[in-house]
């Protein structure tokens, strides 16, 4: 039997666990003891369709042995996106999963979505370039070019740091590829602009005092300036704000709980590519945000607002504020089991009303170049996951028509209809449950 249905939950949860999906038509991740962090961001990557379409759909092309761990990240991630997508039930119980990244991330601790985020990664590019070199091993070795990782394909991009000695003027240059960007929020609990903190981003730094620059040229140690410019655009930008950082004076974590205002649009400066080319500001659209809620850096609770990234489209400057009213069923409201319809007007606006429920992460789909129309579409999920999601439906059918059976009995036994105050027993005896 599969890691995926009712019998790894608790008795007690039966019932909660055989409610059919949400009008929604999307699916919840049951909490299997503080992995909200764990869900809300699985939840952004389920919504960013290229990503989870290129996941479903990813078999090896049978020139030798699969080398992925069956139990691996990779694996368990494809079979959890297929439930997603393919259940009838309200939630999907991610057990299988949380087994394959135990070793980093156990049930019940408390952790950060972010730093999960980017283990996420970091495994699922390991797995995939394992399966890529036993391709081309099998292959004779003809495919020697570079084949990107899905990670790197949907949300990869690069940075270009300059530093200018002040003194002899020498530039140096480091391009180095990144996932998402951190940006600095003030310590002054002020409210902040999003594009300002990614002006902030970019704007020069000095080196200077016990920060100097070793120059190579000048032989020592010399004040510099610092300018860091995204040079290749991700297709999907993850910008985090670092809302936890350490109080040297107090000797603890704590979290920043400034108000940040983020628009349905922003612009980020690219600097030019080449001699002949100009910098450029490319439009990205919100599709989703991971919300951290609570006043301590070590616990609270993750949630999260999205909508599939290919909706994520063309709004005029003249269109937005007409959107932000109509789009009431735009988004998804995800906090673990349970889903509802959303709106960027509503969510955007949340910590007006509570003020410890804040943005942590973003995540914006560039409008221009972004990955091809095709990639967006939903794709075939994997044979061997799709047909264990087909029986586990089958086995919720015969769970809801067990459960009827069993209220029936119910009302016939007490007398009265209050069917939803009935909790049975697991154990009960039923001739007509096998």
């Amino acid at each position: 039997s599969g890691s995926w249905n009712t019998k790894e939950l608790s008795v007690s949860s039966l019932l909660f666990d055989i409610r059919e999906k949400s009008r929604t038509g999307k699916v919840g991740l049951a909490n299997l003891g503080n992995t909200c962090y764990m869900n809300s961001w699985l939840q952004a990557m389920f919504m960013t369709d290229p990503f989870r379409n290129k996941i479903v759909s990813f078999s090896n092309s049978n020139k030798g042995p699969r080398r992925m761990d069956s139990n691996g990240v990779f694996e368990q991630l494809q079979k959890l996106f297929g439930y997603l997508l393919l259940t009838h039930r309200h939630a999907v119980n991610p057990n299988g999963f949380t087994k394959a990244i135990s070793g980093m991330f156990p049930i019940g601790a408390q952790q950060d979505s972010q730093e999960f985020g980017k283990y996420l990664f970091s495994e699922l590019e390991a797995d995939e370039k394992k399966e890529n070199n036993n391709d081309n091993n099998n292959d004779g070795g003809s495919n020697k070019e570079k084949q990107r990782t899905i990670v790197e394909e949907v949300f990869g991009g690069e940075v270009k740091s300059t530093v200018t000695c002040l003194k002899c003027k020498k530039k140096s240059e480091r391009v180095e590829p990144i996932t998402d960007i951190s940006l600095t929020l003030s310590d002054d609990r002020q409210e902040e602009n999003l594009e300002s903190l990614l002006e902030s981003f970019q704007a020069p730094e000095m080196l200077n005092g016990n920060n100097q620059y070793s120059c190579d040229e000048c032989g020592c140690y010399q004040d510099a300036e610092k300018v860091l410019e995204v040079k290749t655009a991700p297709s999907h930008l993850i910008l985090t704000l670092n809302r936890f950082r350490y109080d040297f004076k107090n000797n603890t974590r704590v979290k920043l709980l400034n108000k940040v205002h983020y628009p349905l649009s922003i612009h980020v400066p690219r600097c030019a590519t080449d001699s002949k080319s100009k910098p450029e500001r490319l439009k990205y659209n919100l599709y989703a945000v991971i919300m951290h809620s609570g006043t301590s850096a070590h616990h609270g609770h993750y949630y999260c607002y999205a909508r599939p990234s290919k909706e994520a489209t063309n709004n005029s400057e003249e269109e937005e504020e007409l959107i932000k009213l109509r789009e009431a069923k735009t988004f998804y409201l995800f906090n673990d089991s349970f889903v509802d319809s959303s709106s960027f007007n509503s969510f955007s606006k949340i910590n007006n009303r509570f003020d410890k429920d804040v943005p942590y992460i973003l995540f914006y789909r560039r409008e221009e170049g972004s990955i091809g129309v095709e990639s967006e579409r939903d794709a075939t999920v994997a044979v061997k996951v799709a047909s264990e999601v087909n029986v586990d439906n089958e086995k919720f059918l015969l769970e809801q028509e067990t459960l009827a059976k069993r209220q029936a009995k119910a009302v016939k036994r007490i007398g009265y209809a209050r069917v939803n105050t009935y909790i049975y027993d697991d154990n009960e005896e039923d001739d007509d449950y096998n």
